[in-house]
């Protein structure tokens, strides 16, 4: 490119090019068809505007152009005091639960005499037997398993649909040991019951090649072969979910989690984690890309504001997922510690709900990354911007839930028709995603949902007995030892 330039050594060149070797094109005419839709049918449009740092800094950052390297070369932005605009969207609080529509018109706890394994292998939305469904979880239901959705999916009694476990990441199950969820009932008819003497139930599936590895081999046949294996594990587990691949692009070398991404290229991101997600979605398992979108950094992630053109996120970053979602069909995503600009990661609907859903056609269950941070979980906007569930964990009621978020209360969500509907929408992505998985191995439609104490809930529950009894008579102790120095 230099020497076509007419650059030689004598302008700092180690050596001298070839201009033989350099071809031009001229594009004849603007194509502003080919790729105005997505494949769909859905028009692509500018959705992440907000994440150009010159959108509330104008003029203040120049981009990288290669008509005019030398006077867009990138430098360092530094001593930036963020704008009244950007602190109020950083303080998360964009959408309120108000009175508005009319909410006798979303319906909630409907008797329509299906369970989710009605709709076991369902693939099609538009069956009318998915509305019906959905109509019967209550308000509470919906609610409660949006809040609550961490380590696994909870069940929701109303349909049947089962608790499924969650377990993470890109280098396999390595949450929960093999025997932790498996069926060891050897007089059940299960086809992949475990003996519960097996000497491999506790071996941790966290052992294989990383991401980085298997890239390198730049075979999509060797990504689907571990999405095989992957798969495979999943049933025998009763593990159906797994947060990752990981699509994040290697775009520092100094990113704590690279381990756990394919590469710095989107386009063989795309191809081996697409490969991987389908192999494994073979055997009913929901192999999860994330973390959606633009997770560069480990350091203060969860809330670093990312910037870039949306050109180059489209291009780069987000390629990395999109042949998951259009390609394999992925039936579940992890949304992102940072921020999209300045909006939190889980509250941006331009990315989750124009480009993943409707761009794409994202049709599955979505959870947040592991943030604890009430303030920074921002269930409303979460639950309006299509994430089925927060990563928080408590007890299945709505006194637990509203503890957490104190505007997340069944009075005030019941006059918001709008938010009504945002929770069906996202209870039937959620269910939708369950029903084609491995998590409805062995129900049928006369299946019950029950409770069932293990013996470490039963330890758990003495422990805290114990501990509540050592603290009260602690206090005691204390109380009569000041009043007998006080009285001395």
């Amino acid at each position: 490119m230099l020497a076509a330039q007419g650059m030689t050594k004598a302008n700092g060149m180690t050596d001298a090019g070839n201009a033989a070797n350099v071809k031009k094109w001229t594009l004849d005419t603007f194509d502003s068809e080919t790729f105005a839709y997505s494949n769909n049918g859905t028009a692509v449009e500018n959705q992440l505007q907000d994440m150009d740092l010159n959108y509330y800094m104008p003029d203040t950052v120049t981009y990288l152009s290669r008509s005019d390297w030398k006077a867009t070369w990138p430098k360092t932005y530094k001593d930036l005091t963020a704008t009244d605009e950007m602190i109020e969207v950083m303080k998360n609080d964009l959408v309120e639960i108000k009175e508005q529509g009319n909410p006798d018109e979303v319906t909630f706890g409907e008797d329509n005499g299906l369970t989710l394994a009605s709709l076991k292998g369902e693939t099609d939305l538009t069956n009318e037997k998915w509305t019906d469904l959905i109509d019967q979880i209550t308000l509470e239901e919906a609610m409660i398993r949006t809040g609550f959705g961490g380590t696994s999916t909870k069940s929701i009694v109303s349909i049947v649909s089962p608790e499924a476990v969650q377990n993470d990441g890109p280098n396999g199950f390595n949450s929960y040991t093999l025997g932790q969820y498996a069926n060891t009932d050897t007089d059940s008819a299960d086809p992949y019951v475990i003996d519960p003497d097996d000497k491999n139930l506790n071996y941790k599936f966290g052992t294989m090649s990383n991401e980085t590895v298997i890239a390198q081999t730049f075979s999509k046949e060797m990504a689907a072969e571990y999405g095989a294996v992957t798969g495979n594990y999943s049933i025998w587990s009763n593990l159906p979910i797994l947060w990752g691949a990981g699509t994040n692009l290697h775009r520092t070398p100094y990113n704590a989690r690279n381990h756990e991404y394919y590469s710095e290229d989107a386009i063989l991101t795309a191809y081996q984690a697409a490969a991987y997600i389908a192999a494994g979605k073979e055997y009913g398992c929901i192999i999860a890309p994330k973390h959606f979108a633009f997770n560069d950094t480990e350091i203060n992630r969860s809330g670093i504001a990312t910037f870039m053109t949306e050109q180059k996120a489209r291009e780069n970053e987000l390629r990395g997922t999109q042949a998951s979602v259009e390609d394999a069909q992925t039936l579940g995503m992890m949304t992102t510690f940072n921020r999209i600009g300045c909006t939190a990661g889980n509250a941006h609907y331009g990315l989750l709900m124009n480009i993943l859903r409707k761009e794409w056609g994202f049709q599955g269950l979505m959870s947040e990354d592991f943030i604890q941070d009430a303030n920074y979980s921002v269930l409303k906007e979460a639950v309006h911007c299509g994430v089925t569930m927060t990563c928080n964990t408590g007890d299945s009621n709505m006194e637990a839930v509203t503890a957490k978020w104190n505007y997340w209360t069944t009075e005030a969500v019941s006059k918001d028709a709008s938010m009504m509907q945002d929770l069906k929408n996202v209870m039937m992505w959620q269910n939708y995603a369950l029903a084609n998985s491995n998590a409805m191995d062995g129900l049928n439609e006369t299946s019950q949902i029950k409770d069932v104490r293990t013996w470490y809930d039963n330890a758990l529950t003495a422990a805290s007995a114990v501990f509540a009894l050592l603290t009260l008579a602690a206090a005691v102790m204390y109380i009569r030892d000041a009043k007998r120095r006080k009285n001395s």
